[in-house]
């Protein structure tokens, strides 16, 4: 029998990992926009952790403050 090595690896202390609806949430975006805004490297594409995607949050909130636009605008604002 052959064993496979699950062990999930913790982000670094004092950081946290963000699922795909928080990091939705971030953008003003879907959820479905995170994924494939992720998978077409617009943002971080995040890391697995077994059959889950998360997104460390420090590197989004770097990525929105290096210049990174919300996806809509607040309602009732002009674009």
């Amino acid at each position: 029998m052959q064993t496979t090595n699950t062990a999930i690896v913790p982000p670094p202390t004092g950081r946290r990992c963000l699922d795909a609806d928080q990091v939705a949430h971030k953008y003003r975006a879907s959820r479905r926009w995170v994924f494939r805004a992720a998978g077409s490297g617009v943002i971080p594409a995040g890391f697995r952790v077994g059959r889950l995607r998360r997104w460390d949050e420090a590197v989004i909130d770097q990525h929105i403050a290096d210049g990174a636009r919300p996806v809509r605008s607040p309602k009732g604002s002009a674009r």
